[in-house]
């Protein structure tokens, strides 16, 4: 039998400004459920960008609270580099009505300073609040209790640290993509603006005594199409036969595969006897992700290096600029389940396995550790396939562009041919595209310019 909880979550929309500006607060299960619901609140820790650690101000940090500390927020601090502020709530306990108010003070203060202590943070980043009297101050319309209640200063934290640094995040994966893209369109616009000029060279030499030369050309411009016509059947080929080999990375780091590795570690998980057992199981599953991982490894730079090869033929059988696919990097991914395995290493040595159920240890560590794998996998699949679709139209858009410089360069030619006095005017126009060709490469510079330097 499975026990299924009526409702698993909601979603709470609450008239707040900092909520308007986009802040969005996942209230998970606290130390008490972590034994039963764990991926609840573990499993959601990696993907936040910020964490706001819940204390009793009356009890400080206990040793549980600790140990979920050092265990899984550090650890997801130090992946992701993000905020995190420590909360004493219920501080209100401390307002002791026989001591004065400096007093109470002085207390709190020394609170916070041990808790920062403990865990290693600065002092300014431990709020000591009433969440009681912020609410009370805040339906009441008393802003003297909701400055005492200490509320207000945990919002400014938020509305000055958090939140901008959650723009910053955005704003450095939107610039990223959007330079990726700028990138490729000058480089695009950049082989036009070489094969306009070239020409533009080749229609001023026929000025006077050559003007006889100039069946001569379309005569070299209609083989050379030709050529590439035959180039372009070969790399049609090739392309093929690489899309096979990327399919093959990609199913080796799909979700079947992976899951093939999940159900065999659970069915050798609940087969075993013995905590060892157990052990050599949890250990035997890193071991296959680490091999999937190695296997991905060989497999892109196989990819890779018939990508440099293509880029050096197209480079000398057409004279196009040397086009430098960009490397697929997995580091992230990579180093994402080095961490986890090092994580489950400790979950593997705690005295937990020893002491917990053999099913609560398997759903624990199914939930977290083995859930958090899935989702490093799929991050990585998804980025190998955004890499090959990339390339793909790095290089075959650019044999595509020469196939356009070629045709409008013939017709360029055949206009010529069929009016030779026309042949001025003919590079008048092209000097124009020319111009305006060198204008778009500079508007996508000051694009790049403004975009580069950090949101202040």
């Amino acid at each position: 039998m499975v026990e299924v909880p009526l409702w698993r979550h909601a979603i709470v929309n609450y008239p707040h400004p900092l909520l308007r500006q986009g802040l969005v607060v996942l209230d998970t299960p606290g130390l008490n459920a972590l034994g039963a619901e764990p991926e609840l609140t573990l499993s959601m820790l990696p993907s936040a960008d910020a964490v706001l650690f819940l204390l009793g101000a009356e009890t400080g940090v206990t040793r549980s609270d600790m140990d979920v500390w050092k265990n899984h927020v550090c650890q997801s601090i130090s992946t992701r580099g993000h905020e995190h502020v420590v909360v004493l709530n219920k501080v209100d306990i401390l307002w002791d009505s026989l001591t004065d108010e400096v007093s109470q003070r002085r207390m709190i203060a020394q609170q916070v300073s041990e808790t920062a202590k403990l865990l290693g943070v600065e002092r300014s980043s431990v709020f000591a609040l009433s969440a009681k009297h912020g609410l009370t101050g805040r339906i009441r319309k008393d802003n003297t209790l909701l400055e005492k209640s200490g509320l207000r200063a945990l919002e400014n934290k938020l509305a000055d640290d958090v939140i901008p640094n959650r723009y910053e995040i955005v704003r450095r994966r939107i610039v990223y993509d959007f330079s990726h893209h700028l990138g490729r369109s000058r480089d695009y616009l950049q082989e036009r603006l070489r094969g306009l000029e070239k020409q533009i060279a080749d229609l001023k030499s026929l000025g006077g005594q050559n003007v006889g030369n100039l069946q001569q050309i379309i005569q070299r411009m209609r083989e050379e199409r030709t050529r590439y016509e035959k180039e372009v059947v070969h790399f049609q080929e090739i392309r093929r036969l690489l899309a096979g080999k990327a399919e093959k990375l990609f199913n080796h780091l799909g979700m079947p595969n992976v899951d093939k590795l999940v159900a065999q570690t659970r069915d050798s998980m609940k087969g075993s006897w013995t905590t060892q057992g157990l052990r050599s199981a949890m250990s035997a599953f890193f071991e296959g992700t680490s091999a999937i991982m190695e296997d991905v490894r060989s497999m892109s730079m196989e990819i890779q290096k018939d990508l440099n090869q293509i880029c050096e033929q197209i480079h000398k059988n057409f004279g196009l600029a040397r086009v430098h696919p960009v490397n697929l990097t997995l580091v992230t991914p990579l180093l994402d389940l080095k961490k986890l395995e090092s994580k489950g290493e400790s979950f593997r040595n705690s005295t937990t396995v020893i002491v917990t159920e053999q099913n609560r240890v398997i759903d624990r560590f199914f939930a977290t550790l083995v859930g958090e794998a899935r989702r490093h996998f799929e991050s990585a699949n998804e980025l190998a396939r955004n890499w090959f679709r990339d390339v793909g139209v790095q290089i075959f858009g650019s044999i595509q562009a020469h196939k356009a410089a070629i045709d409008r360069e013939i017709e360029t030619l055949r206009l010529v041919h069929e009016n030779v006095d026309n042949l001025a005017g003919q590079i008048q126009t092209l000097e124009g595209s020319r111009q305006s060709l060198k204008n778009e490469i500079e508007t996508i510079a000051q694009i790049q310019r403004r975009i580069e330097p950090p949101v202040r």
